[in-house]
């Protein structure tokens, strides 16, 4: 992985000068875990708080979405990007205690529609004790769209997430998902640690249930099935992930705060082992057919026939098998907090009702309707977000015995071969 410094995006200005006077871009949200528009640009940060004086950001951007443009001089096209950023204090919003922005261009390659990351990163100069917010923007100059989001800098605590990098193969991850046998190199703040805590959790997490049912998807966080602790050497720590569960590493041993690694199927975020596939099926599936599949010795021909029966016809049966799946992958990619995204409450409306029309996100929740938010007939499924020290995405959803008309009707029509799409 190759990040592009400052010293290097220096250079590049003289190559961007006639970007100075151009007018104002047009402002689009980053894509974001509630936002599953195309046209968003998938922008990635991981803060490390390297020593008690600064934090570095680093940045990965998906360039699906960039735009590529011939110059005179190229044989290739380019992409030109301006990153932008503002460091503010979280409780005076004038109060700007840092700001700066920087040119990257990045040439295509020779498949231009080839998907890849951009890598950067700056520094930014905040201080321990105290918490900020950053406003980060980058702007496809080619596109003349500027994409904004706000990420927290957490630097009161010398605990949490932001005090660890994680890199594989020298490269700094962006996920916190791995491979069974992964070995990651984790990087720990400038504190003195001579060892640090390992919780291991080797249990498998069961699914939502029902939205009206009366037995909520729990709230409390997952007890650990051992500890051990690990020595130290240099500021760095080698994890060899484990083959099921996770690891949560914490730098005190009174304090649950830390880093999470988590180790999913092969194929995550996508499903392609069919006692898997049985498995997220089952919140269209009736207790007779779970259980037979599950049963069964061939188990892909199980589940396949159970999506012909539905469908009617292979052609009807793969659009529906392949409607579903798309769901649960990105269920996983957009949920997933200690367990699998398409087992949270969320994946599961997700799943079974496709995209939200409307998502409003709030301090301690979020709001899901589908249809209009003025018409009676509408569902909305409120969330409350769920305080843990393993992930910053679990939601809770509120049930309700109301819920047992429209998710009749959902699983109804997934069941008579129609898709549901409930934003209709």
């Amino acid at each position: 992985m190759k990040f592009l410094l400052h010293s290097f995006c220096i250079l590049c200005l003289l190559f961007f000068a006639d970007c100075k006077n151009q007018s104002q871009y047009t402002e689009k949200a980053a894509k974001s875990l509630i936002n599953t528009e195309n046209d968003l640009l998938e922008i990635n940060e991981v803060i490390f708080h390297n020593n008690d004086s600064t934090s570095v950001v680093y940045l990965e951007i998906k360039n699906e979405n960039l735009l590529y443009k011939y110059t005179d001089t190229a044989q290739l096209p380019y992409a030109r990007l301006k990153i932008a950023y503002t460091l503010v204090h979280p409780e005076k919003q004038k109060q700007i205690m840092d700001s700066g922005h920087y040119f990257i261009s990045d040439r295509a390659e020779q498949e231009i529609l080839s998907s890849k990351s951009i890598y950067s990163m700056f520094t930014l100069p905040a201080v321990n004790g105290q918490n900020y917010r950053l406003e980060l923007s980058v702007i496809d100059l080619n596109k003349r769209i500027q994409y904004a989001k706000a990420v927290a800098v957490q630097k009161k605590d010398l605990l949490n997430r932001q005090n660890f990098l994680v890199m594989k193969k020298s490269a700094i991850q962006f996920s916190n998902v791995y491979k069974v046998a992964d070995t990651l190199q984790v990087k720990l703040n400038s504190g003195v640690y001579f060892n640090v805590w390992v919780d291991y959790f080797k249990k498998t997490f069961p699914i939502a249930p029902p939205p009206f049912s009366t037995k909520a998807e729990t709230e409390s966080a997952p007890q650990t099935d051992s500890t051990f602790s690990l020595p130290v050497s240099s500021e760095v720590l080698t994890v060899k992930m484990p083959e099921q569960g996770f690891y949560h590493v914490r730098l005190s041993e009174k304090s649950a705060k830390g880093l999470s690694l988590f180790t999913f199927s092969s194929s995550f975020p996508g499903i392609t082992d069919a006692l898997e596939m049985i498995q997220c099926t089952r919140y269209i599936m009736n207790r007779e057919e779970f259980t037979h599949c599950l049963e069964a010795q061939n188990k892909k021909a199980a589940i396949d026939k159970f999506w012909l029966e539905i469908g009617g016809s292979n052609e009807r049966a793969r659009e529906l098998l392949k409607r579903y799946y798309a769901r649960v992958k990105e269920a996983n990619t957009l949920y997933t907090s200690y367990k699998e995204g398409w087992k949270t409450d969320r994946g599961m409306i997700f799943i079974v009702f496709g995209q939200p029309s409307n998502i409003v996100q709030k301090n301690d929740g979020e709001v899901w309707t589908y249809g209009s938010a003025v018409n009676q007939t509408s569902t909305t499924f409120i969330f409350k977000k769920i305080e843990n020290p393993f992930s910053n995405n679990l939601f809770v959803l509120e049930r309700s015995q109301l819920y047992k008309s429209s998710w009749s009707n959902a699983v109804d029509l997934w069941r008579q071969g129609i898709y549901y799409e409930g934003r209709r």
